[in-house]
């Protein structure tokens, strides 16, 4: 099933765009968050696709299709940003995968940013 498989963590940052206004002029402020993950990384054979998901309590990252998998402790939204191996990854897509065995997952596709 898992092909190179082990263990690393993704760093997490969290941009939140804060609106405040002054003398009726809205003013955008962003406060920035970071936070380490734990997560177990793998090559992942494409016939065993749906398995992932239920190896990691916090995250699963598929380095062939980069893809990441994450439990509800470690949501993750669209403008996210992720650090792992010294690469920059965006969050581009986010939609709540089928719960299993009574697993929620939040499954995150993510794309290389250059």
């Amino acid at each position: 099933m898992i092909q190179d498989f082990f263990c690393n963590t993704i760093k997490l940052l969290k941009r939140e765009e804060l609106v405040s206004y002054q003398d009726g002029i809205p003013k955008k402020t962003y406060k920035e968050t970071t936070k380490e993950v734990p997560c177990r990384v793998g090559k992942l054979n494409l016939k065993d696709f749906k398995d992932l998901q239920f190896l990691s309590k916090i995250a699963d990252v598929d380095i062939l299709t980069r893809k990441l998998f994450t439990s509800a402790e470690c949501p993750l939204e669209v403008k996210d940003q992720l650090i792992w191996e010294g690469k920059t990854y965006k969050v581009i897509y986010v939609y709540e995968a089928q719960a299993k065995a009574g697993v929620h997952h939040k499954r995150s596709f993510i794309q290389l940013v250059e």
